[in-house]
């Protein structure tokens, strides 16, 4: 019918996909990206600190991979509570 559709969110999962290594600076150019699953894979290292810039982000999920502690610490926008 013409005009511009309005999504209520926009999630991307890449959880039980095999992904190996540290997860990439350019994560934060998901900017529109609200839900982040990221669970079951080989994900090692630290949260890199772009993704802050991830400003609509309301969940995040990265259990089961091989992330260090801080790396849950490292996110300015999580709470922990």
């Amino acid at each position: 019918r013409g005009g511009k559709t309005d999504r209520s969110w926009f999630a991307f999962t890449f959880y039980n996909n095999q992904l190996t290594g540290s997860i990439p600076n350019s994560i934060g150019d998901l900017v529109h990206v609200e839900e982040l699953s990221l669970n079951d894979n080989y994900l090692l290292g630290g949260m890199p600190r772009e993704i802050s810039k991830i400003g609509k982000l309301r969940g995040l999920f990265f259990q089961n991979n091989m992330l260090t502690t801080s790396a849950m610490l490292s996110i300015p926008c999580l709470s922990l509570t």
